[in-house]
């Protein structure tokens, strides 16, 4: 008989071949969650960066319905200089050198009907919209999705503070409340 002796056998062993099936299981679960959470901020960082454009459009909205206010007309603060509901004239222009004014206007929150958000950290937050009135007229929204108490306006000297907080987004877990103050120097 021959004596053949053995040869050696190419190949991985089961040990080796479940171990690397585990790296590399590994491997793609955490680029995955990498890939997630890159996703969820990307989607987050659109949706302040919304959220900060509404804002903005937000106070435009105020500034403009304020600009030509007459500072004579401007009614409703209190010994502080503050209101929520500011009232003025507008000044149309000058008629023999007397400011022609338009009627008379406030702006005020007008909540809507049932819509609240449970907004992590803050709480139920109640929102609206701040509308126009103007005597004679229908109502003008203004502002959309403000929140309730959050609208002020401070005045010193010839100059408006107004003040807003607003909500924004579609998913109430993961609305944006955007908050701050513009000044304004009336011109009237």
């Amino acid at each position: 008989m021959r004596f053949h002796p053995p040869q050696e056998q190419s190949g991985f062993t089961l040990l080796e071949i479940l171990i690397t099936v585990a790296i590399a299981t590994l491997s793609i679960v955490a680029g995955l969650q990498t890939f997630a959470t890159a996703d969820r901020l990307a989607t987050d960082s659109r949706q302040h960066l919304r959220a900060s454009a509404a804002y903005r459009e937000a106070h435009q909205a105020l500034r403009s319905k304020l600009r030509n206010a007459g500072i004579d007309t401007m009614l409703g603060f209190d010994s502080t200089g503050l209101t929520s509901e500011p009232r003025f004239r507008e000044v149309l222009g000058l008629i023999d050198g007397a400011p022609e004014l338009g009627p008379e206007q406030w702006l005020a929150y007008r909540g809507s009907a049932g819509v609240a958000h449970d907004i992590p950290g803050v709480g139920i937050t109640e929102v609206g919209d701040i509308v126009l009135r103007t005597v004679g007229e229908p109502e003008e929204v203004v502002v959309r999705n403000a929140v309730r108490g959050s609208f002020r306006v401070r005045q010193e000297g010839r100059a408006l503070v107004i003040r807003l907080t607003t909500l924004h987004g579609s998913d109430p877990r993961r609305m944006k409340r955007v908050s701050g103050e513009t000044v304004l120097a009336l011109r009237n």
